[in-house]
């Protein structure tokens, strides 16, 4: 079904208004941010469920965009933190080009979740991994250290994706999902070496034990802002990669995300700075989205949604409380902290909304 909203799917639209963020003041390019992002809210609510957009790239059949339950979930929960991040951007002094950067991480990440064939999934997940480590570039010093980090391990996980997904091309003879018209008889990524390669690709970007160096390394490394829209996008649309590509589940992705929960939770305990200390704990809450994928029932997977939803909301909270500290205070190290709750009553509150949420 293609409606007149499936004409203008967020992710172009936002990468454009992106590029005006970025060459405008503060002020016109962050009320601009607010307006794109709001609009992808009401856009994600409002578009049909089945509506889709089909093209030809390069002689192989794309859906551009395909709407459905999670992809809407999805859109809507990116948009909503997207609008509060930009806000936070302009009260805490960031540059237009540094939300412009921000924008155009949102915009691959809406990209991402709509797409209705590999090949488009692929296409802004490469693009969300540059936007990225142009967002995490931007505050220089120990970021831009951490974003070759970031983009080497990034560029390896996308590079087996794309590996899986030319096997699943070869063996199904299509890119496109099988929820989509003309889509095959089978869906998910093709079994064998390409599923495989695609759980260790897409596992990179939801922080797979092993895998998840650049989680705790870059998260703390840039401007507090850039840290909040972090926190949100690349391991979310990991979940939802995953279960794109194993749409039934895994035992050994099950067995990975409990792992996961208890790894980061416990690697969360004997931290001292406070965005390290959040960047664990994101590892440790997407291990429980990537178990309900593993375990492939619909109450698990519709469970995995569910939290992934609320993570977005609470983290995004606590990342926020936590660079109001670092804003008032310039300290990151928990040693050095203590009594704030007398000084910042309000942002103790906040924190404390969050922190039960958890």
């Amino acid at each position: 079904m293609t409606s007149a909203l499936t004409l203008l799917p967020p992710g172009p639209v936002l990468l454009v208004v992106a590029v005006a963020v970025a060459l405008a003041s503060r002020r016109v390019g962050h009320a601009l941010g607010v307006a794109a992002a709001g609009t992808a809210v009401v856009w994600a609510w409002a578009v049909p469920a089945g509506a889709h957009l089909q093209a030809t790239f390069l002689g192989f059949d794309a859906v551009l965009l395909n709407v459905d339950a999670f992809s809407r979930l999805m859109g809507l929960i990116f948009g909503i933190i997207g609008v509060a991040a930009v806000l936070y951007s302009y009260a805490s002094d960031a540059e237009s080009l540094q939300t412009g950067f921000a924008l155009s991480y949102v915009a691959t990440s809406f990209g991402a979740v709509f797409a209705g064939d590999w090949l488009t999934l692929l296409f802004f997940w490469e693009l969300m991994a540059v936007t990225s480590t142009l967002l995490v570039w931007h505050y220089r010093g120990e970021a831009v250290r951490a974003g070759f980090r970031y983009a080497l391990l990034h560029g390896l996980g996308g590079t087996l994706l794309m590996a899986a997904v030319l096997g699943t091309y070869v063996a199904k003879g299509t890119f496109l999902f099988a929820s989509v018209p003309g889509g095959p008889s089978t869906a998910g990524i093709a079994m064998g070496l390409p599923a495989a390669l695609a759980a260790i690709g897409i596992g990179v970007n939801v922080g797979f034990i092993g895998l998840h160096a650049w989680l705790p390394d870059t998260y703390p490394r840039p401007h507090i802002a850039a840290s909040v829209f972090l926190c949100v996008f690349t391991t979310k649309t990991g979940v939802y990669g995953m279960y794109r590509a194993f749409p039934d589940g895994h035992v050994a992705i099950a067995y990975m995300g409990g792992g996961m929960a208890v790894f980061g939770a416990t690697f969360a305990l004997f931290q001292n700075d406070m965005r390290r200390l959040l960047s664990y704990h994101i590892q440790s809450q997407v291990g429980y989205m990537v178990a309900g994928v593993g375990i492939g029932t619909a109450l698990s997977q519709a469970g995995a949604f569910a939290h992934v939803f609320n993570h977005i909301l609470y983290k995004g909270l606590l990342f926020m409380t936590a660079g109001v500290v670092i804003y008032r205070t310039g300290e990151e190290s928990l040693k050095k902290l203590g009594g704030l709750a007398r000084e910042m009553p309000l942002t103790a509150a906040v924190f404390a909304v969050a922190a039960l949420s958890i």
